[in-house]
């Protein structure tokens, strides 16, 4: 008897920069060394992994669909459908044991004319380099940076009480003062202001997003690049 096995490679179709790409994923290996290869097993094996790679396939358009449903394209920031979602999710904790709650409502200040100036290609590039510092001065996993519209952006702070939000807002707010963007041969910065409110058991998603708004509202009065408690 002949020893024989059959290695059916397991190959995946990923979108690259070009375009679908096949990627060799890893192989499956058929057969016994000490009996002859049956063609009917053979040829089941392969359906077999065809199926196994469709399978895998899928579930990665599937996770990437979910992703791009929740997800700002231009900063990689939830959305703020999803933020809703999370944030009606956040409450209900808060309610059901007690626990502190705040948000931070952040602008860029003067945006628009950051944009009439240099463009609005400038002006993404200010936004994503902002996410990247919002996104990186909260607790991951935890606490939840999203793009609330345009230039605001809207931190959902569990665990959190007014001023310990607002130390968090702060220092966000330093660390964007001493950003530097680089575009097109430029040296840009920018600053920003946010507005910090806590919780208050039985009110309504919008009334606790609206108070957010007019501390930020106040903060921009008052001179922009600052922090705004709505005590």
């Amino acid at each position: 008897m002949g020893r024989e096995a059959l290695i059916l490679p397991l190959r995946l179709t990923v979108t690259g920069v070009r375009g679908p790409e096949s990627r060799f994923l890893g192989g499956i290996i058929v057969g016994d060394a000490q009996r002859e290869l049956d063609y009917k097993v053979a040829e089941v094996s392969v359906l077999f992994t065809d199926l196994i790679a469709a399978s895998i396939n899928n579930a990665q358009l599937l996770q990437k669909l979910n992703t791009l449903s929740i997800q700002d394209p231009l900063t990689q920031l939830y959305n703020r459908r999803h933020l809703i979602d999370r944030l009606e999710e956040a409450i209900r904790q808060a309610d059901r044991h007690c626990q502190p709650l705040s948000i931070a409502m952040a602008d860029i200040d003067f945006f628009k004319r950051f944009n009439d100036r240099y463009g609005h290609l400038c002006g993404d590039a200010v936004l994503r380099e902002f996410s990247v510092i919002l996104k990186s001065g909260v607790r991951a996993g935890v606490d939840i940076p999203a793009r609330y519209g345009g230039e605001e952006f809207l931190l959902i702070l569990p665990f959190t009480d007014l001023h310990g939000a607002g130390e968090v807002s702060d220092r966000i707010r330093r660390a964007v003062e001493q950003m530097m963007v680089q575009y097109d041969g430029l040296k840009l910065s920018v600053t920003c202001s946010f507005g910090v409110t806590q919780y208050q058991p039985g009110e309504s998603i919008q009334k606790f997003i609206d108070r957010a708004d007019e501390a930020l509202y106040t903060a921009k009065a008052g001179g922009r690049n600052r922090v705004y408690l709505a005590e």
